[in-house]
């Protein structure tokens, strides 16, 4: 389940640690042009506007630890629980950053809230249900052309609707993607299976897997800074808790602070795009 995540730690923004809010300047689009022939017509004169948006940068922590006498007999015999301890907490923290970049977090800060890609306002949102493009992408019988007309129109979504002209990454769930191994044509092998045939499709960057994603439900988005990134504050630290008596247990805490940020336009615009049924 760290595929996007992964993916999305390349075009990471590092901020001071005190920097809980993170804003951006939203431009408009300026400018009255005019057409004559001898060029004497009066400019008419405008100028941008601007409105700002912005995402918090939260703080991620979990804590382990172990009784005083357990540790010292575990170092007599040349073992050390602390360090499994470490590993499963870091990774446990690394699935609560995970899962705020997918569904936010239940924290405000100033009025904005924590959101992730599913729950963002500036992602845009497509129904594969009835009352949308009524396609199920896990399916064994829909057919192979349908299946690829459905994706199509999503990343037309992104590329007409949106004008985003990078090319696109989709993530999948493993249940898509088990469908997906299928062939295109059992007529024609050539074709190849349905993930080979659709990453073929002009503007698919690639298609990926990402386990956080269940069912007949995607993400597809364009691997950009510009479009969306995650805002670290804190790289993941392993801090111990100071001992001041003898008797005091050996404690940590590995923490990070790490928000997500996703960029829409003036007009509410924006490069990433979750597909599931409404």
């Amino acid at each position: 389940n760290l595929t996007l995540m992964n993916d999305l730690m390349a075009l990471a923004k590092s901020l001071p640690i005190g920097k809980a809010l993170h804003e951006y300047r939203q431009s408009s689009d300026a400018g009255l042009s005019t057409t004559s022939m001898n060029g004497q017509v009066p400019a008419k004169l405008d100028k941008t506007a601007y409105t700002y948006d912005g995402a918090i940068v939260p703080i991620h922590s979990v804590g382990y630890g172990r009784e005083w006498r357990e540790w010292s007999a575990q170092q007599s015999e040349g073992f050390d629980g602390l360090i499994d301890d470490n590993e499963n907490a870091t990774r446990e923290l690394k699935d609560t950053v995970v899962d705020h970049i997918y569904d936010g977090a239940d924290v405000t800060f100033k009025g904005v809230d924590g959101y992730g890609i599913k729950t963002s306002a500036n992602t845009q949102l497509a129904d594969l249900g009835g009352g949308g493009l009524n396609i199920d992408f896990t399916s064994s019988v829909e057919t192979a052309e349908n299946l690829r007309n459905a994706l199509i129109e999503l990343m037309y979504t992104l590329r007409t609707g949106n004008n985003v002209t990078a090319d696109l990454t989709v993530y999948i769930s493993r249940e898509i993607e088990e469908n997906f191994q299928r062939y295109f044509s059992s007529e024609d092998l050539a074709f190849g299976t349905l993930l080979e045939n659709f990453k073929r499709i002009a503007g698919i960057k690639d298609i990926k897997t990402d386990a956080k994603l269940s069912g007949n439900e995607m993400v597809i988005l364009a691997l950009e800074s510009r479009f969306i990134q995650p805002l670290v504050g804190m790289a993941a630290s392993t801090v111990p808790i100071v001992r001041s008596q003898p008797f005091d247990n050996y404690n940590f805490l590995v923490w990070t602070a790490v928000g997500l940020q996703i960029r829409a336009d003036a007009e509410g615009r924006s490069g990433v795009l979750y597909a599931r049924v409404a």
